[in-house]
């Protein structure tokens, strides 16, 4: 399983998000729409669900606007897609994975 965050989730199915700047060029990202597209791709190839956060389905949600309740029935019914709570719990545990990514 794999785990999206907001700026994921954003610009795998937000035709407006914009590509992140690349600190190394601080130009946007080159072919990010493809990257994000080739993802998908694979995973779904590989039949690998994603998990999403409730905290960043809300983020999401914030930017949803008129389409918003068509996106969230999208991901609760979707095969590929999985909602799950974060809470105290989760953050502990999810927390050195996050710290040894950041390194």
């Amino acid at each position: 399983m794999v785990v999206f965050d907001t700026s994921v989730l954003t610009l795998a199915f937000d035709t407006d998000a914009r590509a992140p700047i690349d600190p190394a060029t601080g130009q946007p990202l080159t072919r990010c729409k493809e990257r994000i597209d080739y993802l998908l791709q694979t995973m779904s190839a590989a039949n690998r669900r994603v998990l999403i956060p409730t905290p960043v389905l809300a983020e999401y949600l914030v930017r949803g606007g008129m389409d918003k309740d068509k996106r969230l029935q999208e991901f609760l019914n979707s095969k590929s897609f999985s909602v799950a709570p974060f809470d105290v719990k989760a953050a502990v545990i999810t927390s050195p994975v996050c710290a040894s990514l950041g390194k």
